[in-house]
Order: C-alpha cells, then structure tokens, then sequence
C-alpha cells in the first residue's frame, strides 16, 4: 500500500527522496534477545517496503561489520551465503522475509554483544582517531553500500554504541568527510529488564514478566501441594536484572511470591546472604503458625552488586560478562540462598523447645527464572509496541531525525527522544531506569507479598 506521510511529519530526506529505490536502511540487533523481535522487523520491513526503500538486517549486530571497511563491500552485497562464510545480511523488504519474519518467532538477523565503540571510555577518548577508527571504517562501509540511516536495536549498552557512532558522523560531517545528513543512527530500546529512562516499556518486558511468573506461580503451586508440617517445601527463584527490579517485581506480583528482594531496596555493601536467609525464614516460621509451610522467594541476580566487595560467595575469580562486570549467572544465587535458608532454619527450628519441630525436615530448592524468557511467544501487547517502534524506525530515519531513540507514550504513541537526554555526558553509559521504592510497581509488589496473610 502506499503511504503518504512520515510518523513524525516532515518531508523525507533528500538523501532518501531523491535517490528513491537507490539508498537504503540498515538494521541490526545487538545484546541479548528479547521476545518479539522478529514482529519488529516485520513492520519496519513492510514500511520500508511501502516507501520504496529497501531494508538490509545485518546479522549478528555489530560482529561483522566491527573492522570492515568500504573494501569488503562486495562481501555485503552478496545476499546468498558463499561457501562456508556465514549470512552476512537479509534483505527484509523482500517477499520471502516480510513473509518469514510475520509467521516466525526468535530472531531472524541473529545477535551479538561486538561494540565498535569498546574503545570508548569517556568523551576525550571520542578525539584519538585510533579509538574510533573501527566507527570511521564502518560509517564508510555504510555509504559504499548506500546505507543512509542505521536503525539500532538494542539494551543499554547498545544504546550507548548508537550515540557513539552517531557522534563519530557528526564529526565526519563537520570535517567535510561525508556529505550532511547522508547518515545517521536512530535506536529502538529493548532489554526485557526495563532498564533505561526515556521510554516506559521495552519491548519483552512484558511478555518475559508474564512468562516468569507463570513460572513462579508454578512453584508456588508445587510447594503449597506437596508440603506438610513435618517437610515444608520452598522454592528460591533467581530472576534477570543486572541493575533493577522491574522484571522480579512484575514476576513476583503475578506468581505470588512470599517475599521478593530487589537491588533497589539496598545501597551496596547493606546485604548478605545471611541476611536475605533470615528474613525469609522469619516468613516461614510467621507462615508455619498459620499452618503455611510452603513459600516461595524471589530474588533479582543483580542484588548480588549490592553484596560487600569482600563477601565470601563472590569468588574472586567470577569471570566478567561481555560489559566487564562480574558475570552473575555464575554465582547461582538461588542455590546459594537456597542452602543459606536451610541451614537458618534448622538452627531457629532447634530452638523452639516444640517435641513436633525435632522431626521437621525442610525441602528448598533453588531456582532460576529469565534467560529462557528471552525467546518465548510474545504477548499481544508486546507486539503491538514492537510493531509501532518498527514503523516509526523506519520513518524516523527517512524523516532525518537522527540521534534520537523512538519511544512511546500514551497509548502507542511514537516520540522521539533525543540521545543526550539519556545518555551521561560524563560516562556516556545510558542512563539507568530503576524501581523508586515505595512508588509504583515496587509499591505494589510489597502490597501484594505473601509472607504472613492466610491464603
């Protein structure tokens, strides 16, 4: 169908209206996947397609196009794999791919955590042509390979690479290396850990939170069946999130968790295990009167961040994830708090001087909840917002409204968000979003813990 006006009105940019069918857009995913992605490229494709620009998603984010230059062009432009050598691009305004991205869930550009800016520390560092030359080859590559706009999707550090290499073509613009206007970043946020200000929801988010707490909802379920007062039965899920506790809180309200611990709650260095041990086995003993001797408890990976840099089940040699902080899927937690909690109880247990609680064996397990929920059926509402941000992807970028992140309000309503409006001037990392306790979504998952009512 044809169209006629750009999401965000104006005319669409001359680089694009006057070589109509000879420039094109980039696409590329990069971080961890999230639910609903394929649903994003099957919108931006189909809009791309209604404009008469063709689309090419590059796969596996930034991998293959980190250290290429104009020179490898014609690897690019090959859209069949030769040989041995891996898919470099598909073309997603094509029948074949609209067709495929509508009908198939996952990702079919595939992901990566390459960053062409890991060189990139501060802002001093955006001056030395050996920290952004990476950036420099690429943005040529790009403009060998008609390239006019680049639509980056991502979390937040994904986020932070789009500022950076719209920063480094703004430099080239000034300099007189590339034509003004002739190529820009727009962003399209997701990390289902809804962690990043400028936009409420990231796509995922939701479908994960739904799928998370389907899951705890299924222990709690296994616990309360299976427990009696001679062996009470507990469950500890470790859920996703680095730096906040949106997902654990959201899992936590739709699965009926007992008691939900979360980073925000705690500035770094105030939690133990022992101590997130003590306040859930305290819930036990206050549920064990009530005849409640099943629970379930939640817990954030990232509130280990908030554990003294000293504390004895961080190993000193915890390997790093791809950003260089300590790789807390390693740790295990839900194991970890798992034994803490069995071993609290048997000591409070010992000391009631009750002849029946002698004989109380408990069972607890420990849990983990997230990386699968990365790659599950998204929800309708989740395609609803992936949908709107791949149209107006598409046309944020044929509109020239370069270094801006697509962001929503009200209901599905498209906005732009400038870069620098989330991103640290002095660090530029992304700005973090976290729960506020006692606000909003954290206020609801204390209101809505079941560690001492009857039900």
């Amino acid at each position: 169908m044809a169209v006629s006006n750009l999401m965000f009105g104006g005319k669409m940019l001359s680089v694009f209206a006057k070589t109509r069918g000879k420039m094109r857009i980039g696409v590329l995913f990069a971080g961890g996947p999230a639910p609903c992605a394929n649903q994003l490229l099957f919108a931006a494709g189909l809009r791309g397609r209604d404009w008469g620009v063709e689309l090419w998603g590059f796969h596996n984010g930034y991998e293959k196009l980190k250290g290429a230059g104009p020179d490898q062009a014609p690897l690019f432009r090959k859209n069949n794999r030769n040989g041995k050598e891996e898919k470099l691009k598909s073309i997603l305004t094509s029948d074949q791919a609209i067709s495929d991205l509508s009908e198939k869930p996952g990702l079919i550009i595939g992901s990566s955590r390459a960053n062409p800016a890991d060189k990139i520390k501060s802002a001093d560092d955006m001056l030395s042509p050996a920290n952004t030359e990476d950036m420099e080859k690429m943005i040529y590559l790009f403009r060998e390979l008609r390239i006019g706009g680049l639509i980056s999707i991502g979390g937040d550090d994904t986020m932070r690479s789009a500022n950076l290499l719209q920063m480094k073509a703004q430099q080239m613009m000034e300099a007189g290396l590339i034509k003004k206007n002739s190529f820009g970043v727009v962003h399209l946020p997701k990390t289902i850990d809804k962690d990043y200000q400028g936009i409420d929801y990231t796509f995922g988010f939701m479908s994960a939170a739904d799928f998370c707490g389907q899951m705890i909802r299924g222990f709690r379920n296994d616990a309360k069946a299976s427990a009696t007062q001679k062996q009470p039965v507990v469950h500890v899920v470790e859920v996703m999130g680095r730096d906040a506790g949106w997902l654990t809180a959201a899992a936590s309200v739709i699965g009926e968790s007992t008691l939900a611990f979360v980073p925000e709650d705690y500035k770094a260095g105030e939690v133990s295990i022992d101590m997130i041990a003590k306040k859930c086995v305290q819930a036990m003993l206050e549920r064990r009167k009530q005849h409640k001797h099943f629970s379930v408890f939640t817990l954030a990976e990232g509130i280990a961040y908030r554990f003294a840099p000293n504390d004895p089940i961080i190993p000193k040699d915890l390997p790093k994830d791809h950003a260089g902080n300590p790789d807390l899927s390693k740790l295990k937690l839900g194991e970890v708090l798992s034994a803490a909690i069995d071993a609290e109880f048997k000591r409070q247990i010992a000391t009631t001087g009750k002849a029946e609680d002698k004989e109380v064996k408990l069972k607890v397990m420990g849990q983990k909840a997230g990386y699968v929920a990365r790659q599950i059926e998204p929800t309708s509402f989740d395609i609803l917002l992936c949908r709107t941000l791949g149209v107006a992807g598409v046309d944020a970028v044929l509109s020239g409204n370069f270094g801006n992140m697509v962001s929503i309000r009200g209901v599905l309503e498209p906005i732009l968000v400038p870069f620098k409006d989330v991103i640290d001037p002095i660090t530029l990392k992304t700005k973090k979003n976290l729960m506020q306790p006692g606000k909003g979504l954290h206020a609801l998952m204390r209101a809505m813990e079941q560690s001492y009512p009857v039900i």
